[in-house]
């Protein structure tokens, strides 16, 4: 019995395996194709990038202080990041970049030489408003050194003129004088020195800063060496005289110099007014 079923058995035709189907779309997700892995990979990332970056744009507009103007928006209220592009290379253009201005108007370094004097609070003054407009370094610096090239023609300018007119003036006397000159130039100078002695500290500190300007006023100079030749060599004041010699006895005794003995001239001037009235001189 079991000889005969092994027999039967072997003289049996084998049965075929049974054929296993798989879904397509199961195939795919089990093994997918590493190019359209990576282009998967890649859109999605665009995409989350996109929103991101919209969501930060967002974000930027809703966020105070800063108020983004409507040109820089999109008509749904975005941030047009191309306008603002565009903004910033014009301004980029006409500014220049790089340099920007410092934190403040100390921050300014002058590099420029200067060929005049300016107080160190017309400087600040300066800077603050330059500051104030956005000018950098190096624009101030520009602007400085232009200034002086204006102000060292100016002074030049104004020396040369100042030069002419004494010529002129001289010239003139001069020809006018001729071979009186240097005699009504003594004159002057005599009759300048006569006078100042009577005025005040105060006056005299100035007419001496001014006898630069007096000196090569050619009137001037001419009416100085007219009283200066009236005052004569030795001449004393009498009370029959008038004019510029009186005048000058007169302006001492009212001077400051006569009237307060603490004055540090009051003796000198006092020993003159007497010297003249013990020579016959009478009010």
């Amino acid at each position: 019995m079991d000889s005969l079923s092994t027999t039967e058995n072997a003289g049996a035709t084998a049965p075929e395996p049974m054929a296993v189907t798989t879904p397509a779309a199961e195939v795919q997700t089990q093994s997918p194709a590493p190019e359209s892995s990576e282009k998967a990979a890649d859109q999605q990332h665009l995409a989350q990038s996109s929103q991101t970056n919209s969501e930060q744009a967002a974000s930027l507009l809703d966020r105070e202080p800063v108020q983004v103007p409507d040109k820089f928006k999109n008509k749904d209220g975005s941030l047009n990041s191309d306008a603002l592009l565009k903004s910033y290379l014009h301004l980029e253009k006409r500014q220049g970049a790089g340099e920007a201005p410092p934190k403040d108007a100390d921050g300014y370094k002058v590099e420029t030489e200067l060929g005049f004097e300016i107080d160190a609070e017309r400087m600040a003054s300066f800077k603050k408003g330059a500051h104030a407009v956005g000018v950098n370094n190096k624009q101030l610096n520009y602007i400085l050194g232009y200034f002086n090239e204006i102000m060292t023609e100016g002074q030049k300018v104004q020396a040369e003129a100042e030069a002419k007119r004494v010529a002129d003036a001289d010239a003139f006397l001069k020809e006018t004088w001729q071979g009186e000159y240097e005699g009504n130039l003594a004159s002057a100078r005599k009759a300048f020195d006569h006078f100042k002695a009577g005025l005040s500290p105060e006056i005299q500190e100035r007419l001496m800063a001014e006898r630069n300007q007096l000196g090569n006023m050619p009137g001037f100079l001419a009416l100085a060496a007219a009283i200066g030749r009236e005052l004569g060599e030795d001449k004393v004041p009498t009370g029959g005289e008038s004019g510029a010699a009186t005048h000058n006895i007169v302006a001492l005794m009212k001077s400051e110099a006569y009237t307060n003995r603490k004055h540090p001239d009051h003796d000198r001037i006092k020993a003159e007014v007497q010297a003249a009235f013990g020579k016959g001189f009478k009010l």
